[in-house]
């Protein structure tokens, strides 16, 4: 064999040999990692992910606040803040009651949604707080009348001797004279008294609660 022979077999040889390496290095590659295989492996990790997503965060504008119950109307104890003076000086002779009870003056059934403060004619008759005159009338059942609004309260008064004191729009000081103790009330005949009532807002409260 000449020399050119053998560097021609040599040359052959090693090729083969590269070649060979190249298959082993190839077939030991895992299918794994090729592209087309981790593809899908990344699209179902995002699918996912948003589920879990739109499961956890939950929109804001979907929650609904809580709603509060009405509030009724005030008790006893949330009324402190309202201390009247008593109207008149004398004994009381009817309390306070919402039951009906049948008045042969006016024959019907009736309340008596204020108390009958018996005393000497012409008695003085206060403004039992500070407050406003919205009413200065006469009525056909209750003779001589007023009220005074005192914000979220209102004091009436009945069966009064006058009306000449004080007027409709007048100002009135807690103490202030507003009348005298009178006998004009048709539907609460015989001696003389004052027929008085206390409203928070529109409805009756006993006035034995809060007067001082």
């Amino acid at each position: 064999m000449t020399k050119k022979t053998h560097i021609i077999y040599s040359l052959i040889s090693i090729c083969a040999i590269i070649a060979y390496g190249g298959f082993i290095v190839k077939s030991s590659i895992s299918p794994v990692d090729t592209v087309e295989e981790t593809l899908p492996y990344e699209e179902i990790t995002e699918a996912e992910t948003e589920e879990a997503t739109e499961v956890i965060f939950t929109p804001i504008s979907t929650v609904e606040a809580p709603t509060e119950e009405p509030t009724e109307t005030a008790t006893v104890e949330e009324l402190k803040g309202f201390s009247p003076l008593f109207p008149v000086e004398g004994t009381i002779t009817k309390p306070f009651s919402l039951t009906h009870s049948y008045v042969p003056e006016t024959r019907d059934w009736r309340a008596h949604s204020g108390i009958d403060i018996a005393s000497l004619p012409a008695e003085a008759v206060i403004s039992v707080e500070d407050g406003l005159v919205t009413k200065c009338c006469s009525d056909p059942l209750w003779g001589n009348v007023i009220e005074i609004s005192h914000g979220e309260y209102t004091s009436i008064y009945k069966n009064l001797s006058t009306l000449i004191m004080v007027k409709e729009g007048d100002s009135v000081n807690r103490g202030e004279k507003i009348s005298g103790v009178g006998n004009t009330a048709t539907c609460e005949p015989g001696e003389a008294h004052l027929h008085f009532e206390l409203k928070h807002y529109s409805d009756f409260v006993n006035p034995m609660d809060y007067l001082s």
